[in-house]
């Protein structure tokens, strides 16, 4: 039944662009992709010539489920088996519409990948082949799926792989493995390199889309001022007295260390009285999983005046209190924390420290 739907919605996306032909601008990554896709398409939603003319992943379809929805210009929430039914329907109406030129199509496509195993971003581009391809970053992620980073990488430079005629792809010279990358260059294709710290490459990434959507810089900076990261990602919030860097929504080494060097700069500028991390499991690393906590063991130790540790892995951390629940691990934070605290939450989805989040902003 799945590799039907899949079928019903790649020939669909595949149709529209072919028919439609808009300007597609591809982003993946380890980490910050769906910052980097939000910081785009609010740039050039702001603008008068591109307001009614661009479209992007809604939430996180990012597969090679959602994204034929987004080609469709869709905004629903994922699917599950119950609703599928009633979506692919809504879906291939939609599409014929767009297809005989009754629906308004937009001139630019901001389209978030993601590559949770082998071949994701592979099957996506037989038919997506982006003007401008970004990778934001590579590190260990999904390596339960893909193994080893190599295969990380390969998986990933396929938007550069399968760039348009005459494209370009935007790498950032601060990233791991932005050289291996820019060996998957086309010979027709254009390689700029921006060289920005990883946790603030949304602002080179967007600043380079905005000038070549004719943008003027000022435009361009007068959004990024404004910008919030998406919830749940490296989102600074100000609530009941506190400082809370939320990353919950997600975590794997290289997204963690990005978050860390977030919140040593924010600490610098804050002047918290405590600042406190309370750090849940990375999944979906392998066999090398203990190693990857490990590795973090020093640096968080070094980090936080108090380090609370949530999952079964992050037990490795040896934090000054361990909870194998968030559940269990709520009411001691809620007792624990004092005005001018700052705290850093991030763990992977599954962990779900977001709930920690919203108590403490409640």
């Amino acid at each position: 039944m799945k590799s039907i739907i899949l079928n019903i919605l790649t020939y669909f996306a595949g149709k529209i662009l072919k028919s439609k032909k808009p300007e597609i601008v591809a982003i993946t990554g380890s980490a910050g992709k769906t910052t980097v896709k939000e910081a785009i398409y609010s740039t050039l939603k702001s603008s008068r010539q591109w307001k009614d003319k661009v479209f992007s992943n809604y939430g996180n379809l990012n597969t090679e489920f959602g994204i034929p929805l987004s080609i469709a210009i869709i905004r629903v929430k994922p699917p599950n088996k119950l609703t599928w039914f009633f979506i692919l329907i809504y879906y291939v109406i939609k599409s014929t519409l767009i297809l005989f030129g009754l629906i308004k199509y937009p001139r630019i496509l901001i389209l978030e990948m993601a590559a949770d195993k082998p071949d994701d971003i592979k099957y996506l581009t037989n038919y997506i082949h982006p003007i401008i391809a970004i990778i934001t970053n590579i590190g260990p992620a999904h390596l339960e799926k893909f193994i080893k980073i190599d295969a990380v990488i390969d998986e990933k430079a396929q938007i550069i792989k399968h760039l348009s005629p005459n494209g370009i792809a935007i790498l950032n010279k601060q990233s791991d493995y932005y050289h291996e990358l820019s060996q998957y260059l086309p010979n027709d294709a254009k390689l700029i390199l921006i060289d920005y710290p990883v946790e603030e490459s949304y602002i080179g990434f967007t600043r380079l889309v905005g000038k070549y959507f004719r943008l003027n810089l000022s435009q361009i900076d007068s959004v990024l001022n404004k910008y919030s990261p998406p919830k749940g990602r490296l989102e600074i919030i100000k609530k009941n007295g506190l400082t809370i860097i939320d990353s919950s929504y997600n975590s794997n080494p290289l997204s963690l260390q990005v978050v860390l060097a977030k919140g040593r700069s924010l600490k610098i500028s804050q002047r918290p009285e405590r600042y406190i991390g309370i750090i849940g499991d990375m999944k979906e690393l392998g066999e090398n999983a203990d190693k990857y906590h490990l590795d973090f063991k020093e640096i968080l130790k070094k980090d936080f005046d108090i380090l609370i540790s949530v999952g079964e892995k992050s037990k490795l951390f040896e934090a000054d209190y361990h909870f194998e629940k968030v559940q269990d691990a709520i009411p001691f934070v809620l007792k624990q924390v004092q005005k001018n605290d700052m705290l850093l939450i991030k763990g992977s989805h599954s962990v779900h420290l977001e709930k920690i989040v919203q108590k403490l902003i409640k």
